[in-house]
């Protein structure tokens, strides 16, 4: 089959294009492949913190000298100077 010049350059022309939007859909899904692992890892990092957080507060005790009636904190083994802190 003989192409002649004009059909010849259009093909290649829509070639070039097809090709260029491969490209860009390409780099736009590796784009955000990667903005969600970070933001992942960025909330992962986030609720470890918290947990942590959260267990210094639970193994610190109550701020006060006197704990707060029925609460986990009421009984003196928890008394903040005998309780040990556990943080980073």
């Amino acid at each position: 089959m003989n192409l002649t010049p004009v059909m010849t350059i259009s093909v290649i022309l829509t070639t070039a294009l097809v090709f260029a939007v491969l490209v860009a859909i390409t780099r736009h899904a590796k784009i955000r492949r990667n903005r969600i692992r970070k933001s992942l890892a960025v909330y992962l990092r986030l609720e470890a913190e918290w947990k942590n957080a959260r267990t210094r507060m639970y193994l610190a005790g109550p701020m006060g000298t006197v704990g707060q009636e029925s609460t986990k904190y009421t009984n003196s083994s928890t008394n903040r100077d005998f309780v040990r802190y556990i943080g980073g």
